[in-house]
């Protein structure tokens, strides 16, 4: 039986939608037909880049800033 695990990474982020992501092969099975949305270019610690909706983002992930 599988388990339930949450995981807690520090990655970032920039806006970008689904065909300029598309356009830099950052979506595996990119369809240039599909409608447009609006979404994230994470990028991860060990430089591991996707691209992610922007609800599923905002649902994941939360901003903070690093002090002095």
């Amino acid at each position: 039986m599988a388990v339930k695990y949450k995981s807690i990474e520090t990655v970032y982020a920039q806006p970008m939608d689904y065909h300029q992501a598309g356009s830099l092969d950052l979506i595996i099975d990119y369809n240039k037909d599909k409608q447009n949305e609006d979404g994230y270019i994470v990028i991860s610690t060990d430089r591991y880049k996707y691209w992610t909706p922007k609800q599923i983002f905002k649902d994941n992930y939360i901003k903070f800033i690093e002090g002095d």
